[in-house]
């Protein structure tokens, strides 16, 4: 269904009668009018026209899920990096609005740029990541997105999508990349794993601990990722982080099992006078 707060084009000045071959051109991008665009743009519009949201036809026939319309503008050399108000490029608009995923892989294979952030620092990654888009997000780290980039609230798509309930395909696709920011830590200080561990997400909290994530992270409230699990009765959660930290003092043992020994420390001995 077309959006027509976002997709009415500005009109020329003085003239409010008939629509220029620009607003046209937008206009049928709106209703995916393919035939009418290659006929608008032989006649001279320009593919990257704006409306007043300074969105492209691109935008618009990405956010009104038209593929053909987006494949055709994007073989006429449509500007895939052109940003709109909101500093969100067509990709970005596409995986917000959970299109197809098939019309974020061709503007992805267009050579968008994928590490954009948009006027809130988020990126097509976090927007991936937000709705469960694994064909995208994996499209994505192969186009060389940093999921490791956060919004102005510290957030990275792997903690969103920690968050967020259902993600877990999406989750493993992220955490493939060396650039998924396992201990990344939101404006809260709260890391994935924290995450996990408010949620009773007992898989995510064994996942993150496998992929080595930091037991021992603080958030702004001076708590870890155990005193979470406690607090909001991740009883099971709980036990893995206890194992995890457990583990790391190890080596420190003397083999009492459940308490640990202080480290040794070398006995002073007085030098032996020299005998002749």
């Amino acid at each position: 269904m077309a959006s027509a707060p976002f997709n009415a084009a500005a009109a020329p000045a003085n003239d409010n009668s008939i629509p220029s071959l620009d607003q046209q051109l937008l206009s049928a991008a709106e209703f995916g009018e393919t035939a009418k665009i290659i006929s608008l743009l032989a006649q001279g519009a320009n593919i990257n026209a704006r409306h007043t949201n300074e969105d492209t036809a691109l935008h618009i026939a990405a956010r009104e899920g038209h593929l053909d319309t987006v494949k055709l503008l994007i073989e006429k050399s449509a500007d895939t990096s052109l940003v709109n108000n909101f500093q969100q490029t067509a990709l970005m608009v596409s995986v917000r609005e959970h299109q197809d995923e098939q019309i974020n892989l061709a503007l992805i294979n267009a050579k968008t740029p994928v590490n954009r952030q948009d006027g809130k620092g988020r990126t097509a990654a976090y927007f991936a990541a937000q709705d469960g888009l694994p064909l995208t997000t994996r499209a994505l780290g192969e186009a060389g997105a940093d999921f490791s980039l956060t919004g102005i609230d510290g957030v990275t798509p792997l903690i969103w999508a920690t968050r967020l309930p259902g993600k877990h395909e999406t989750i493993d696709v992220i955490t493939s990349y060396p650039t998924a920011g396992l201990d990344a830590q939101d404006e809260q200080g709260r890391s994935a794993l924290m995450e996990a561990a408010v949620k009773n997400d007992q898989k995510l909290v064994e996942k993150y601990i496998g992929l080595g994530a930091k037991v021992m992270l603080y958030d702004n409230d001076q708590k870890r990722a155990k005193d979470l699990a406690q607090e909001f009765g991740s009883s099971e959660a709980l036990k893995t982080i206890q194992a995890a930290e457990a583990a790391i003092y190890q080596p420190l043992t003397a083999g009492v099992s459940g308490q640990i020994a202080a480290p040794r420390t070398a006995k002073f001995r007085p030098k032996q006078p020299v005998t002749e």
